[in-house]
Formats: structure tokens, sequence, C-alpha cells
């Protein structure tokens, strides 16, 4: 080919007017892989012979593969205009178009091509991914698995049909695709790599890490082996495994995003937060529309509380199946920045209604809604099968439902994150302490921080079997609780931040229990049998709204821990309050304001003289939003206080400054509430349509304050304004607060946990 190329340009400078001489040195240098070089050539020959669609043809796939696609496009058209049925012309156009995203034209190449020839591998490959392109999944799955059938003795067709087949989420297609691509070429790394991720999404841990090892043992000069390796082990939580591999990738092409994105991710998970910025941000100066280092910027950057920074990365990601979406309406709640917020829940809706759809649940709990209960489920579910996949989820169970092994005490696993100074063990740590070790065997899982604290010193001494998960995978997780013997496994954590329930979606006891730690549904029977509730939270007419059954503590579905120290009471110059007027609190998180909120406390401060909101403070954009809405609503400046962080006991203490605390809606208080009650500091709510609404309820029926539970805005209102302008009724409703907080079945840590051990022991007899 190479004295062909050479003939022909000796001839091209004797014979400057021949096109069949130009047509022969292109095609000879387009044959040989040199397109840009081709394409002067191509174009000599197509002028000369304007009308034939031959040169026009290698012209246009010249001009492609040199990557001037609109100059390619056009000849591809003119060249079509004279020999519509062209076929390598027609399936060589829909490959370009499908490049350039113009999905319509590439269908419409596709399917000429499929006229001439039904059974075109090539034209049904392409067809595949304009319908893919196009929103049309199932019309593309078809189209693959189609081309698949018929390409079956090619290695790399199988590989990269196995990808699209991969990228719509029919992974069992797509590991037949890549296992035939080995079985053709065994020496293949990619089909290897692939497979590996693949059997990943399956939930296959340690097989998809012996595909990936294997692709990086027979390509180890290539980057992407290593770097897809370093993903698969920050997945299974690997993370030092996963700094090393992607080190490697990085010393092989410093150039690769990818590889920088899984060294950020692994430093993230070893809490190495700067570095890990870092990484992303060089990922970012890379290739600033990667999408992947945006989104895991702004989750470091949610992790470190700085949201003013993390919602412009989720901004400016567009399409990403509405996972940044959630995360740019839940920042912007996080310092109060409203302007959106209409137009965010708009969005969010129309995403709902997308298959692929992936949002975080958690983000959406404070969205006021009259159909919330059913966006909650449906957004549980999608979350479940997009992030699990339905090959993890239809596993069979690593325990069977029907394992009853006879014991002397029933086993009681609780799975979570926050066996440490966390909220979490603040309401729970008592109940720990109290359960009957006689009847009950009380086994912790934990896959978060091991912090030297008391309570994680607590955890320990009440339990029978203390776990430390961290460094295991989720199979591996699951894996050991099997083997312990786990008959209840009591999930804390839900959707909520750094949950693994992948551990659950294994099913690795005979019945698996969500309580606490996340408000509503799981969206998933796989991911739970039951849900802890009580008659307030979750009341039985609601048992439609939730995948799980429900189960029912008698009075409240919280724990407390009756033995939590209350600190003493500072006077009120030393908390930053005046020494008069009434303060109405609420210790809140931020995200859980709203604008409907906000209009009523502001109501309150203006017709309450003198009076104050005191707020846990939030750094100063988040003050200034909140000072700048209030001020919009008529409130006088300096009416809002914001209490510096404190250590809890400190902080129970200097909560009975409160006069009264107000209750958030949608999203209600839940730990604060309690915590609130517990220093007598009575507590306004409003209950809703959903399991976060309504705890507020629980808790003050638990407390013996039922006539502090409204059910809409103006009983609210009219409620706390009565309260703050009648101090002898205030005082009254105090006292008996006072009198019946140690008797009351909310601080009554020994009923609460009798309780719960019963309903232990009735799920298990069913």
């Amino acid at each position: 080919m190479e004295r062909l190329v050479v003939v022909a340009r000796e001839c091209s400078a004797r014979w400057q007017n021949s096109a069949p001489v130009w047509h022969l040195l292109g095609l000879g240098l387009l044959n040989l892989g040199r397109a840009d070089e081709a394409v002067t050539p191509l174009s000599r020959a197509a002028k000369l012979l304007p009308k034939d669609a031959e040169t026009l043809e290698h012209l246009a796939l010249a001009q492609m593969q040199a990557g001037f696609g609109k100059d390619a496009l056009r000849n591809f058209e003119r060249c079509l205009g004279l020999e519509p049925d062209r076929l390598g012309a027609l399936v060589s156009a829909a490959s370009l178009a499908n490049r350039q995203g113009n999905f319509q034209t590439a269908e419409k190449y596709c399917r000429r091509a499929l006229r001439l020839t039904a059974n075109q591998p090539e034209a049904l490959f392409n067809l595949g991914l304009a319908m893919k392109g196009l929103g049309r999944k199932a019309e593309a799955a078809a189209a693959l698995n189609n081309a698949a059938s018929l390409t079956t003795g090619s290695g790399m067709a199988q590989n990269d049909i196995g990808l699209q087949l991969l990228d719509l989420g029919m992974v069992t297609e797509a590991e037949c695709c890549f296992r035939r691509a080995i079985v053709l070429a065994p020496g293949n790394a990619m089909a290897h790599s692939n497979l590996g991720r693949a059997l990943q999404i399956r939930g296959l841990d340690g097989d998809a890490l012996a595909a990936l090892r294997r692709a990086v043992e027979l390509a180890p000069e290539l980057a992407v082996t290593h770097a897809n390796l370093a993903g698969a082990y920050n997945a299974v939580n690997r993370y030092l495994e996963s700094e090393a591999a992607s080190r490697q990738a990085i010393r092989l092409d410093p150039s690769q995003p990818g590889a920088l994105c899984n060294l950020g991710n692994a430093l993230m998970g070893q809490r190495r937060y700067g570095e890990a910025e870092a990484c992303y941000r060089d990922a970012l100066a890379i290739d600033p529309g990667y999408a992947d280092a945006r989104n895991n910027l702004g989750n470091l950057l949610q992790v470190l509380r700085r949201y003013d920074e993390a919602l412009p990365c989720f901004r400016t990601i567009r399409d990403d199946r509405g996972y940044a979406l959630g995360k740019a309406f839940h920042c912007a709640a996080q310092i109060c920045d409203w302007g959106q917020r209409g137009k965010d829940e708009a969005a969010l809706r129309l995403r709902l209604k997308q298959p692929d759809t992936y949002i975080d649940p958690f983000d959406f709990l404070a969205l006021p809604a009259p159909d919330a209960a059913e966006l909650q489920m449906r957004l549980g579910h999608l979350a479940a099968t997009n992030h699990f996949g339905l090959g993890l989820l239809e596993q069979a169970p690593l325990a069977e439902p029907s394992s009853r092994p006879a014991r002397d005490r029933l086993r009681i696993g609780y799975l979570s994150a926050d066996f440490h100074n966390h909220a979490t063990m603040h309401l729970m740590a008592g109940v720990l302490a109290a359960h009957d070790r006689s009847r009950f065997s009380i086994q912790l899982y934990s896959y978060g921080p091991d912090l030297d604290d008391d309570y994680r010193r607590q955890a320990r001494e009440n339990a029978d079997v203390f776990r430390d998960i961290r460094e295991l995978t989720d199979s591996e997780a699951a894996t050991q609780i099997v083997a312990d013997g786990v008959d209840i496994l009591v999930d804390l954590k839900g959707y909520t931040q750094d949950a693994r329930l992948g551990i659950t979606a294994r099913r690795p006891a005979p019945i698996i229990v969500s309580w606490l730690g996340y408000p509503g549904t799981l969206g998933h029977p796989r991911l739970a049998d039951y849900i802890i509730g009580d008659p307030f939270v979750t009341p039985m007419e609601t048992a439609g709204e939730f995948t799980e059954a429900i189960v029912q503590m008698p009075h409240c579905y919280q724990p407390n821990d009756r033995n939590r120290p209350v600190g003493p009471r500072p006077t009120r110059e030393a908390a930053g309050l005046a020494e008069t007027g009434f303060v109405f609190c609420s210790f809140n998180q931020i995200y859980k304001f709203n604008p409907e909120t906000c209009d009523i406390w502001a109501r309150l401060l203006k017709e309450v003289p003198g009076s104050v909101l005191w707020l846990l403070a939030a750094g100063q954009r988040v003050e200034e939003n909140l000072q700048r809405e209030y001020g919009r609503r008529g409130v006088t400046p300096g009416s809002l206080i914001f209490a510096p962080r404190v250590p809890l006991t400190e902080h129970l203490g200097r909560l009975r400054l409160a006069d009264l605390a107000l209750d958030t809606f949608p999203y209600g208080s839940h730990t604060t509430g309690s915590d609130a009650l517990w220093s007598g500091v009575p507590m306004v709510t409003r209950t809703g349509n959903t399991f976060a609404s309504r705890v507020g309820a629980s808790l003050l029926n638990a407390v013996g304050l039922p006539e502090m539970v409204t059910h809409d805005w103006d009983a609210y209102f009219a409620l706390a304004r009565e309260l703050a302008l009648d101090p002898l009724k205030l005082s009254l409703l105090r006292q008996k607060l006072a009198g019946q907080r140690l008797h009351a079945p909310l601080f009554d840590t020994h009923r609460f946990t009798q309780d719960i051990e019963s309903l232990y022991q009735k799920v298990w007899a069913q």
C-alpha cells in the first residue's frame, strides 16, 4: 500500500487534472490510516468528479476520520443524493450522525439501510445507538440484541455491543456479550475489564474484582484497566487499593480525568478531603465538562458543609438521571436560597416520570406536597432499582426468610455508620444499655468512623458482638452477618448520609427491619420487611404508602436516653440573648426551613413584641440569606439570634432559656424535638401527610402534651401566638411538662426497651 501511494503521488504530479489518480492517492492514504492527509487528494478528485458517488463516499469517510464531521455529513448526503441505496454510505452516515448527537438523522439512515439488508449488523448497532439517544430504550435494546446475535464471531463487535447494553441497564445481556468476546479473544483486556463492570453491577464483588485484575494483567500498560480496577475498589470501600490503582493509571496517563476522579473518591473514602478536592479540580481542569468529577466535587463540598460552593457544581450538570438536580435542590435549601425553588420542584416532578431516574430520596423529605408520600415511595423504588440494579435485587437471599433455628436468645443485629457521638446514639444509647441480654443477643455492625468517644465506648460495652465492617465490601459484610447468625437485622440508616443499603439488599438475615434513621419507606421490599413506627407517624391507614409492613410501638417510635445529662442553665447574656423578650427557638437543620414556615415565623415575630427567633449558627451566607428573607417579610433586624455549636450537654442546658420551640414542616423535628422537651421547653407542631411531618405529634403525645399538636398553619400560628402572649398559660404548660417528663413514655427508656423487645419477638413469631 505504501508503494501504491508513492506511485499515486508521482502520477498526480504529472496528471494534475486526473480524478482517478487523486482518488487512488486519497484512498491509499485512507487505508493506511492517514485520513488527515487523504482529505486533500480526495477533495481534488471530488471537485473533478462532483457526480461520482464513490469518490464522495471516500471523501466523507476521510473527513469523518480526520474530525471534520460537518463536512463529512454534507458529503455523505451528496453521495446518497446520487445513489440512495449505497449501503456503506448509509451505515457510515448513521454512525457519524450518532457521534454528533443527531439521532433522528441516524435513525433515518439506519432504517434505509435495513430496508436494503434486513440483518445488516452495523446498521442494527447504529439504530440501537440512535434509539438510545432518543430515549426509546426498548427499541434500542431490541436492535442491539439483534446485532449481538449476528456478530457472535466477532469479539470486537460483542464488546462494543455489550458496552451499549450495559449502559441501558441490560446487565445480563451485556455480560453474555463480554463473555463471548473473551471466548473469541481471551487476551482482550477491555472485554475482561467490561465484564468486571457488569459483575460489579450484579453485586458479584469478588468475581468483578477478579475480572478487572485479569484485565490489568493482560494490559498493564493501559491506564484505563487500572482506572476501572480503581473504580471497582472504591465501590467496595477498599480505598487504599483504589488509591494505588488510581495512581498507577495516572502515572501511565496523567491526562486521564477518570483516574483523577477515582483517586479523589479513594481519598474521600479515607477522609482526606483536601487531597480529594484537589483531584476533582485537577480532573475538571483537564475536562471542564466531566460530570462525574463535578458531581463528586459537589458531594465533597456538601460533606464539608460548603453548600454555597456545592450548589453551582450541581447546577452545571445537565443529564445525570436527576441526581444533580436533587442535590442542587438540597444545597439551595441548606443555604436558604429559595430563588429557584418552584422551578426546581417542577423539574424534579417531571424527572420522576422517567424510569431511569436516580434522585437521592432524602433530598425530597423537606418538599411539601399533597402527594408527598406517593412521591417518596416512587423515589425510593427508583433509587433502589437504579442504584443496585435488578441483578442484585433478584438474587437469592443469603439468609432464607424461613430460617428459624432454635436459640436460647434472639439475635438482634443493628447496622449503622453512627455508633459514635451522633444523634442516633444520643437517642438509643439507653436502649442498648437496657436490652435484656438474657433473652436477646445484641450484635452491632459499624461501618462508620472508629472515633474514640464515650458513645462509641458505650456501644461496645453494651453489645455481645461489635464488628467494625468498614473495610469489608457489602458482600463480605453481609456474609459476616450470615455467619454470625443474626435473626433480625435492624438498619438504622435508610437513605441517609453514608448508608450502605447494599448490605441489606443481599438479605443477610431472615428478617430485616428499617428503623429510626430514615423517616419514610425505602420503596423496595428487598431492602426491609418491616418499618417500625407508631400510631402517629405510621397510622395503619397509611400502609399503602410503604413497601414495608408497618409495626407499631405503642407510644412513640423514637427512643430516648433518660440518662442524658442537661448542662447548667447559662445567663441570657452568656447565650447571646437580651435580658428580656420572648424567645422562640428552632434548632433544626437549616434545610428543613422553607418559605411557608418563614411566613408563619415572621408573623409571630411581628405580633409578639420584643420576641426573637433563636436558631443554630449556619455560616455567614446562610445567616445573611435568612436575615434578608425575614427583612422582606417586615421583621426588624436583630430578631434572629444565631447560637454557636457547642457540646450536647451544654446545648441542652442553654435550651432551657427558650420559651417555646417551633417545629418545622413538612420535615419536622426529630432529635431536636426530643432535645427541647427533655430540656423542659414545650414545642408547637403541625402534622402533615408523611412520616417525617408527623414525628412532632408522636413526641408530644408520648410526653403528654397532645394539646400542642395542630393540623394546619392557621392553628399552628394561633397556638404559638397565644402561648407567647399569655405568660400564665405558658407557665402552666411548662410546669405540666416538668411534672410528667420523667414519667411519660417518651423518656421512659426501660419501658421503651421492653416494648421494642416485645415487637421483635412478635415479628419473629410471624
